[in-house]
């Protein structure tokens, strides 16, 4: 407000948007955090996730169920289940992580002395002095503890990462009430800037960008390159399913509620930063001068899994590491750099394939935004792989501000500050497009040869070390399964 030598006494209303799965808990009395804020890139889970994903546990079960049952059904809901897979992005295993180790927080949870909430709701409750305590359904739908197609906190999601009997599991009365993106949340606390703003928006930040983008439109897709790579696709009215893709909610205002499909690159900006750190370029305006130098696609290879996630869809691989594939004595800094840039873009093109050829959707262009997009040569490299046109933002603010663009949108709708026709007319930012080039066949094929190839190397290092974890229970149950269809049929 200094900034726009506005007073608060003329803001008309206020939104907010948060990093989506970054949760914490309170006391619902004296307001106090009762933990600290536990990010959505905490890895903390990973060690779980094999025992909870594995193929003989509660969770392969239920993929192997849906599977029969979308075969009969073509049901989307089924061929979701039967592709699911936990991950530690996902807020619930890291909520149900966080509570069974502090007995302190589960009791003060189960006694309703503790509130929980993701980002949107904690900076609600305080920005209101505690009169509201909300989430929307962006931000709901992106904790995996929100069943898209029932519409509702889904309870499935308890058996499944809960595998051994007797496990806990945090309550659902714990879960905050849902409202639209677009709503009325209360007034802030008069205390806090001389008067009571109203906040009419709530939206997670990959859908608030979303919005801000105008990617109203079934089928438009976005790129957000931040501290992750995020690919959210339009799926209009329908929950769509793919394979290592999670069906989220956009947004919903009043009676409309579009859907869109999820995937992710976990590590972009921490890859930008770990360049710098190693003092490979001086700076990140240094960085991009030297990728405008890269004028041949290199063939040297970089698995993308910086910081300990592993590799997402459409490779099964949570404790993939990272790896240069192909280091030669005459390798140079810049083609290293250039390979971690290229794995970026060669990892945004491997999701995209996947979610285009489970939903049969004809993706006519990008749009791109996020700091990471300020590399010309990272976002020319994904209109290169895609062979589709690349739309981004020429201002750095707006590349940048798009995620408060659209809150800021959101919250004007609902108090009827504009209408769409008017945001349309509203937007006025100039881009840059970002056609395809032609590229070299031969090369084209050797690069997304190598690159598929290492990553299946760093997938097969990942199952190595998940079955030395798990090998002695799945043997134990298959030899269960075995000595039961021998009962069956013999006795």
């Amino acid at each position: 407000m200094k900034a726009a030598n506005i007073s608060p006494h003329e803001v008309a209303t206020m939104g907010l948007s948060t990093q989506r799965a970054s949760f914490t808990f309170w006391d619902r009395y004296t307001g106090e955090p009762a933990s600290p804020l536990i990010l959505w890139k905490d890895t903390r889970t990973h060690a779980e996730l094999p025992r909870i994903n594995h193929k003989y546990g509660n969770t392969g079960i239920l993929r192997f169920v849906a599977r029969l049952a979308y075969l009969l059904t073509r049901s989307p809901q089924m061929l979701t289940l039967s592709q699911f897979r936990m991950k530690t992005h996902h807020a619930v295993v890291k909520v149900k992580y966080v509570l069974e180790r502090n007995k302190e927080l589960q009791a003060g949870v189960e006694s309703g002395r503790l509130l929980y909430g993701t980002l949107d709701t904690y900076l609600l409750w305080r920005l209101t002095g505690g009169t509201q305590y909300y989430t929307d359904l962006s931000s709901a739908s992106s904790t995996a503890m929100w069943d898209p197609y029932a519409m509702k906190w889904g309870r499935a999601v308890q058996w499944l990462v809960s595998p051994a009997r007797g496990e806990y599991f945090p309550p659902a009365k714990m879960m905050p009430p849902i409202k639209d993106s677009s709503d009325d949340y209360g007034h802030c606390d008069p205390s806090l800037f001389g008067c009571a703003i109203p906040i009419n928006a709530l939206a997670a930040d990959q859908q608030a960008s979303f919005f801000g983008q105008l990617c109203w439109e079934k089928g438009i897709t976005k790129i957000t390159l931040g501290t992750g790579g995020f690919i959210n696709v339009n799926t209009g009215d329908t929950c769509l399913a793919a394979s290592g893709a999670d069906p989220i909610i956009g947004w919903k205002i009043g009676n409309e509620v579009v859907f869109a499909l999820e995937s992710n690159q976990r590590d972009v900006g921490p890859m930008i930063d770990w360049i710098v750190q190693n003092k490979w370029a001086e700076s990140y305006s240094h960085l991009n001068e030297i990728s405008r130098t890269f004028d041949v696609p290199t063939t040297l290879c970089f698995v993308p899994a910086l910081t300990g996630g592993g590799l997402g869809a459409p490779y099964v691989a949570p404790l993939a590491p990272a790896m240069f594939v192909g280091l030669t004595e005459y390798t140079t800094t810049n083609e290293m750099i250039q390979a971690v840039l290229q794995s970026i873009g060669l990892r945004i093109y491997q999701l995209l394939e996947v979610i285009s050829k489970d939903t049969k959707f004809q993706i006519s262009e990008i749009y791109i935004d996020g700091g990471a997009s300020e590399d010309c040569f990272l976002v020319q490299w994904i209109a290169d792989l895609t062979e589709l046109r690349v739309i981004r933002p020429l201002s750095r603010e707006v590349r940048e501000g798009v995620t408060s663009r659209g809150t800021a949108f959101l919250a004007g709708l609902a108090i009827n500050f504009w209408d769409r026709d008017q945001l349309r007319h509203l937007v006025t930012t100039d881009y840059a497009v970002f056609e395809p080039r032609k590229m070299d066949p031969q090369l084209r094929k050797k690069i997304l040869r190598n690159f598929n190839t290492s990553c299946e190397i760093a997938q097969v290092y990942s199952e190595k070390m998940v079955n030395e974890k798990s090998n002695s229970r799945g043997w134990l149950l298959l030899v269960v399964c075995v000595l039961m269809v021998w009962v069956f049929l013999y006795y």
